[in-house]
């Protein structure tokens, strides 16, 4: 009932309609003399910014990455059934858009101060395997993560994300709870 997202993304959220543009730039005042400025930038051409229930994605993975910077799971019935979606190929095909989206997504924070500046800039999703990818991205991400994340299962289910590290410290130190 609860979703778990990074500050920064609440105060300067995604563009509610699909935008052309490669950079977004989103501001908020935090306060008096406290600024915030967060530039939303695709990686890939042809994939657009993050945009509308994008968000609503991002917020259901930092939900359930937030312990350990990654999840694995066996099906997407536990997101349908959180936002009340039918389980059908179009919501799928949705989710694996959303995604994509959020895969070639970069995030940079600037946040002035009065004691400075302070800059921050990740890509909040490292790495996500799906049905779709096939049992050989699923053997790379567990070989590739089996040094980092020494609990990641063995035994890979069929979906799973894990959190660039810099995002995943970011959200911990950062996070707001949100009414789902």
């Amino acid at each position: 009932s609860l979703l778990l997202a990074a500050k920064a993304l609440v105060f300067c959220g995604f563009p509610y309609q699909r935008s052309p543009l490669t950079t977004v730039v989103r501001e908020a005042h935090l306060g008096a003399d406290t600024h915030l400025t967060v530039y939303l930038s695709t990686t890939e051409p042809n994939v657009p910014t993050p945009y509308g229930a994008d968000r609503a994605l991002l917020a259901w993975i930092t939900t359930l990455t937030y312990d350990t910077g990654f999840v694995t799971f066996t099906s997407l019935t536990d997101f349908f059934d959180a936002f009340r979606l039918a389980r059908s190929g179009v919501q799928y095909r949705r989710f694996e858009e959303r995604l994509h989206r959020l895969l070639s997504f970069s995030l940079s924070l600037i946040l002035r101060t009065p004691g400075g500046v302070s800059r921050l800039n990740m890509r909040p999703l490292q790495r996500a395997y799906t049905p779709r990818d096939g049992a050989e991205a699923r053997r790379l991400l567990a070989e590739e993560t089996r040094s980092q994340l020494s609990l990641l299962p063995s035994d890979i289910k069929r979906y799973g994300i894990l959190l660039d590290p810099a995002f995943h410290e970011y959200l911990r130190g950062n996070p707001v709870v949100l009414p789902l």
